[in-house]
């Protein structure tokens, strides 16, 4: 395992979409906010994608 540094994540280096980088980059400023607020961070990611699955279940996607 290696460090990946803040301006990896901005950069192409990584070839991440760019939603991951975008998500990568306020995970990594959380981190230096604190260990609370990066948790509380990823749980309401996490809560939001979990929200948005469940529409999609129900209601179907948005794109049709």
């Amino acid at each position: 395992m290696r460090t990946v540094e803040q301006g990896q994540v901005a950069s192409s280096e990584l070839a991440l979409p760019p939603s991951v980088q975008e998500a990568l980059g306020e995970l990594v400023n959380a981190a230096k906010d604190g260990l609370l607020a990066l948790s509380v961070g990823v749980g309401l990611g996490v809560l939001a994608e979990m929200m948005e699955a469940e529409v999609e279940e129900v209601v179907g996607s948005r794109s049709g």
